[in-house]
């Protein structure tokens, strides 16, 4: 037991002995600027580090490399601190008769100069367009000497009149009178039928100033974007082709969680939406996915018609301009003249069929030069003008006549419209 004892006794001895060895046991044994950390006093701040010395993220005081702010130069009003040397850079530098502004980088130079590093003064000349005055662009810079700022040339079309484009460094017209004309929805209106016919938000019917309620927009491709200055390349969408009256008509598989309720329309892009236009009997469904863009056909149409005349679809008294709609005289869109109590009962499009012993043909081509088909598919791509149908849209297959989904529409193509902020008025 003995050895057990001496454990004891030195323990003892050792707790007893111990005591405290170091600069500082609490933060107010330190100066200002620093506390106490470990026995041993440690910077928080400058303030409590020597002249030249600065603290580090360690709490250790160490030897300033350069400056960090103007004050720190020897005279302030002569000369700055560039931040990314650290060096004191003086505001003007002699050079014999010559005198010019001194540099640490060409930001501190007036419009039209650079920093020279090797003199840290600003000469005239440009590395790039922002160097340059506004509207003058920056012509032969190179890796060893910069270039020169000219006027009257173009690098981009931000540099040119609205409505101008930049070619050749050159501003001139766009070629195209069709930016901004106005249009009725009307085929061939805006020149090609790449291009379209857009709505206008700025639109006011008794302000005839607005603008009229449809614009063209010529198609462009937003990776490249050709528009004129005044004008961006931005995307045209479509509804879907599902029909509907209401929100809950839009729930797909019968998924009432796939639409907004009735009567709301802000849900998000995460819920489909019937959205139809002024005087519409129907609207269209806003998409979710790719595949709801799909135009493989066109959903059928039962309707009744304006005075039983067949003339116009109806459902309500309200849809027609003067005789009573004829509930009792419902008829299909699809065969014309088909009575009907339902969509069901009508056949969509498009279709390709054979009437009177004639070849077979799509129903929604010109009689007079019909599409010949095998099979309905067929006729999604009209292959006697390479348009697709529904779309108007260039194709060459059905494959070409496929749309994608994005922020509820189905992405049709793009067209130049005016900036955001702009008019027609403004850029035309």
């Amino acid at each position: 037991m003995r050895w057990i004892f001496a454990l004891l006794f030195m323990l003892s001895a050792c707790s007893e002995t111990q005591r405290f060895v170091g600069e500082c046991q609490n933060n107010n044994d330190c100066p200002v600027g620093a506390f106490c950390k470990g026995g041993l006093c440690a910077c928080r701040t400058d303030e409590a580090c020597k002249a030249g010395e600065v603290c580090n993220s360690q709490g250790v005081c160490q030897q300033r490399a350069g400056c960090r702010r103007n004050a720190e130069c020897d005279d302030p009003s002569k000369a700055f601190c560039d931040i990314a040397t650290g060096n004191c850079v003086d505001k003007i530098v002699r050079q014999g008769s010559t005198v010019s502004a001194g540099c640490g980088a060409s930001v501190h130079c007036d419009p039209g100069f650079v920093c020279d590093a090797t003199t840290n003064r600003c000469v005239m000349g440009c590395e790039t367009d922002a160097d340059c005055p506004l509207y003058r662009v920056c012509s032969g810079a190179t890796a060893s000497a910069p270039g020169r700022c000219l006027a009257g040339v173009c690098s981009d079309r931000s540099f040119c009149p609205y409505g101008q484009v930049c070619a050749n460094s050159m501003c001139g017209p766009s070629g195209n009178p069709n930016h901004c004309k106005a249009c009725n929805n009307m085929p061939g209106e805006c020149g090609t039928p790449n291009d379209f016919c857009l709505v206008n938000p700025n639109h006011d019917p008794a302000n005839p100033a607005t603008g009229s309620r449809y614009f063209c927009g010529v198609s462009c491709d937003p990776a490249n974007d050709s528009c004129p200055s005044g004008y961006r390349c931005g995307g045209v969408q479509l509804l879907t082709q599902d029909l509907c009256m209401k929100n809950s008509d839009c729930c797909a598989g019968g998924n009432a969680g796939e639409c907004c309720p009735d009567g709301q329309r802000g849900c998000g892009a995460d819920k489909r939406v019937c959205v139809a236009g002024e005087g519409d009997v129907r609207g269209a469904c806003t998409c979710l996915r790719d595949q709801d863009c799909t135009i493989d056909e066109i959903p059928p149409l039962c309707a009744g018609s304006c005075g039983g005349l067949g003339l116009r679809l109806c459902l309500e008294n309200s849809d027609c301009q003067s005789l009573p709609c004829e509930r009792r005289n419902m008829q299909c869109q699809w065969p014309q003249g088909r009575s009907c109590m339902n969509d069901s009962q009508c056949d969509p499009l498009p279709l390709c069929v054979t009437v009177q012993g004639q070849a077979p043909f799509c129903v929604w081509s010109n009689p007079q030069a019909p599409v010949a088909c095998r099979q309905n598919s067929d006729c999604l791509c009209n292959t006697t003008n390479n348009q697709c149908f529904g779309t108007g849209r260039p194709c060459r297959t059905a494959a070409d006549c496929t749309l994608s989904c994005r922020g509820g529409g189905c992405v049709l193509g793009a067209a130049c419209a005016p900036e955001e902020g702009l008019s027609c008025q403004d850029v035309r």
